[in-house]
Order: structure tokens, then sequence, then C-alpha cells
């Protein structure tokens, strides 16, 4: 629109100029050839401070419009507080006591599977073996103590580092090629995986319709109807699905210390559950735990035998230690999604500082979730770990 008003004003000046020399009569064509070059000239000024003044006015505008867009896009620091630090020290301190219990009552109590001793500290190897009603009483106890926990403790020994190895081993090439899948075929995968749906639901339905108990395929035949409504209604949303997923995938290879930090929580897991293992079984060992009163005689036993059942202290213990294996699993998993989700908040707004191996987004996201974010993260988990309690019970 500029350059066409322009031409038009170039235009109507040149034609005026014209009509001025026409009507000029008895000059000399050397005198108005001068002047038509003089009244070019002027022309051609005005035309150079006109465009000097807008672009002046075009730079002004663009450069308060890069201050508004980078004071909107940095937004204002926020000054480091700890957020719900409550839930953080009674996170804290649970884990404590785990670590307490085990180091306290679980370990000795280990220490008596491999040996020939019984839960009450007595050596089979000592025990006359003409007392029947004691050596019994030791082979009971033994049986149903220690049989289990035998039997744990082989796989564990003889299975257990293989399967932790290969796992080591075989998760992060699972997880690279993931992110490469992910990156080059991204539409084509959530497309699967909307089609995928429904196949399954149908291949479900033909399977039970053709078992003995048919009644049951219809609600497979309902499910797949329902994935292929879903697919119809977003079929049209997943190129945007497909490029928020390949802007989030390259975030996370831009910042692949991400994956040094969740391969980091592998062994943290795996030593967490072996301390709760063991500090689960050092309290199942204290009295407290028990109720003993006499045995039935109905059943044909002894008077002098006593039956112990799970008292309700010991229910409430054995609660609190499962409550506790699932909020630590919890924030453990919550603590890494936090992290990942300030880098790539930082990658996002400010990409200099997001942008290599292990950059400081990543460090002072992990810092923050560890830190100041802790309480929150607890205080959720320990909903999430409630609710999971409850499915599994």
């Amino acid at each position: 629109i500029r350059n066409k008003s322009k031409q038009k004003s170039s235009d109507a000046l040149y034609t005026a100029t014209n009509e001025y020399y026409t009507e000029k009569q008895g000059e000399s064509t050397m005198a108005s050839k001068d002047n038509y070059k003089y009244d070019e000239a002027a022309l051609e000024e005005n035309e150079q401070y006109a465009t000097d003044r807008s672009n002046y006015s075009d730079s002004s505008n663009m450069e308060l419009e890069e201050e508004t867009t980078r004071a909107i896009r940095v937004g204002v620091s926020q000054a480091p507080a700890y957020r719900d630090k409550w839930f953080a020290i009674a996170f804290l301190s649970q884990l404590l006591l785990v670590l307490l219990v085990a180091v306290i009552s679980g370990f000795p109590a280990t220490s008596h599977i491999n040996s020939t001793d019984d839960a009450d500290g007595r050596n089979l190897d000592q025990v006359d073996s003409n007392d029947e009603s004691v050596f019994d009483e030791i082979v009971f106890d033994q049986d149903d103590d220690f049989e289990f926990m035998q039997k744990f403790v082989t796989f564990s020994t003889e299975f257990l580092p293989t399967i932790f190895l290969v796992s080591i081993i075989l998760a992060p090439l699972l997880s690279f090629g993931a992110l490469a899948l992910m990156d080059q075929h991204a539409q084509v995968l959530l497309q699967g995986s909307l089609i995928f749906s429904i196949v399954f639901n149908v291949l479900l339905f033909f399977t039970t319709l053709a078992s003995s108990d048919p009644d049951g395929s219809y609600v497979f035949l309902f499910l797949a109807l329902i994935a292929a409504w879903y697919a119809k209604v977003v079929w049209s949303r997943v190129p945007y699905a497909a490029s928020t997923l390949k802007c989030a995938v390259r975030a996370v290879r831009g910042n692949f210390g991400l994956a040094l930090l969740a391969l980091g929580t592998v062994p943290v897991t795996v030593l967490y559950s072996v301390f709760w293992i063991v500090s689960a079984y050092g309290a199942s060992t204290w009295e407290c735990m028990y109720s003993t009163y006499p045995a039935d005689s109905s059943f044909g036993t002894d008077d002098t035998y006593e039956q112990t059942e799970l008292s309700g202290l010991g229910a409430f213990i054995m609660f609190l230690f499962i409550l506790s294996y699932y909020w630590t699993m919890q924030v453990i998993a919550n603590s890494n999604r936090t992290t990942i989700a300030g880098v790539i908040g930082t990658w996002c707004f400010n990409p200099i500082n997001a942008s290599s191996f292990c950059s400081t987004a990543v460090r002072d996201s992990f810092v923050r979730s560890n830190t100041y974010s802790l309480g929150s993260i607890a205080f959720g988990s320990l909903i999430v770990a409630i609710i999971q309690f409850i499915k599994s019970s």
C-alpha cells in the first residue's frame, strides 16, 4: 500500500510539473530542463525523507514489540520458597524411620534365615532330639516362618542380579529407539494406536464369543465401538498432537541428561525396595505385632499349644509400611516428572540454558524438585499412594 501511494504521488507530481512547464512560454528549453531537474530532485528528497520516517517508525514499533514479547515470555522471577514444607518433613521422617527399622531390627532378623536358629533364637543343632514337643514346635516355627524366605533368598541370589543387569542394558536401548521412532513417525504412531485399540477389542470380542461363556464378549464389542467413535472424533487433531509430541521429543533429546536422571532412579528404587523388605521383615518379628491365645481344643490340639494372629497394632503397622512404600515410589516418580517439566519449560522460554547434554536447566530443575517443591510433590504423592492402597486392597 505504501509503495502504491508513493507511485501515485510521484505520477501526480510529474504530471503537474509537465503542465507547469507547458504553460510557461517564452522560456528557453534549457531552463525548463533545469527547473524540471530541480523539481525532480525535490521530489526525491521528499520521498527519501518519507521513507526514512517510515523506517524509523517501523523500527521503533519492532523494538517495542520485541520488548513486550520478551517481557511476556520471560515473566517475573519468583523468590525461592519451600512449598508445603510440612509434607516434606513428614516424608523425610517416614523414610528415615524405615531405614532405622531396617538397620536395628531388619538385618539382625534376616541373619537367622540362613542359620539353624528359629524365630526365638534357639539353635536346632543344640536341641535334644528326644524332646519331641520342643522339636515339633521348632520345626513348625521354622517351616512356617522361614521356608518362604529361604526360597525368596535363593531366587534373589540366583536370578535377580541377571534380571537387573539385562534390564539396565536393554532399558536405555529401548528408550533411545522409542525417542527416535516418535521423532520420525509421530503421526503414524498416534494413528496406529487409535486403530490398534479398535482391532484389539474386536479380537477380544470374537475370542470370547467363541469360548464357553460368550456373554462377556459384548463388553468388548461395546469398547470397540467406543474406541471407533473416539478415533473418529480426534482423528483431525492427530497432526497437532504429533507436532506436540515431536516438540517434546526434541526438547528431551536436546537435554539428554534427563535420560541419566531416569536411569539413576532405577538403582535408587531397587535399593529402597531392599531396605523396605528388610525393614518390614524386621518389624514382623516384634512381639507387639501378634496376639496370642490358647488353641481351640475342638480341632484336637493340646491345650498347651497357643495360636497367634496379627494384632490390631500389628495390622496398623503393616498398613503404615505398605503406605510408606507406595508413597516413596510415587515421590521418586513425580520428582522425575517435575524435573522434566521444569527443563521443558526452560527450553521453551530460554533455549540457551537448555540446549546441552547436562545443561544448567537440568541441574536447576532437579534441585528445585527435591528442595523447594519437595513438599508439594510429597503432598500429591501421598494422595495417590492412598488411592493405590485402596485399589490394591
